[in-house]
């Protein structure tokens, strides 16, 4: 009996300590409902970097646009601009706001009309080999 409890230990231990945390904690994603036709959208987030080294953002994918990116608002000579930013890197032991104004993630090609109260999920690929699955809620965009 003694043996047996042990073996269940261990294999419980074994299982556990082979459990991976995932540094990267995705909270708050929304975008705005969309109108009929509309083929882009902006999402907004909070990531928090909970690890004990730097992570970067490989990829983003949706099953609701044909492209997703992040994007940069900058401004120069009061020209406001939106540019991509590649392999998007996550400090450690920091967070970062994805927000209206700022950095956020655009997606391309909707493929269909986002509906207040509804969700959706985004994939996020990350430079460790992590994937993240996270959930979007929509919002009606009459509360922007």
């Amino acid at each position: 009996l003694l043996l047996l409890i042990c073996l269940i230990f261990y294999n419980n231990y074994t299982l556990f300590s082979q459990t991976k945390v995932k540094p990267l904690v995705f909270h708050g994603g929304y975008t705005f409902s969309s109108f009929k036709g509309q083929k882009s959208a902006a999402i907004y987030i909070t990531i928090i970097n909970s690890g004990e080294k730097d992570v970067k953002i490989n990829s983003i994918s949706t099953d609701i646009a044909k492209k997703a990116e992040i994007h940069e608002i900058t401004s120069e000579k009061n020209i406001i601009k939106m540019e991509k930013i590649d392999n998007f890197l996550v400090k450690k032991s920091d967070t970062v706001f994805f927000q209206p104004g700022g950095t956020h993630i655009m997606v391309f090609g909707l493929e269909k009309e986002l509906v207040d109260k509804e969700t959706f999920k985004i994939d996020i690929l990350t430079n460790d080999s992590q994937k993240y699955s996270v959930d979007i809620l929509i919002i009606d965009k009459k509360l922007r």
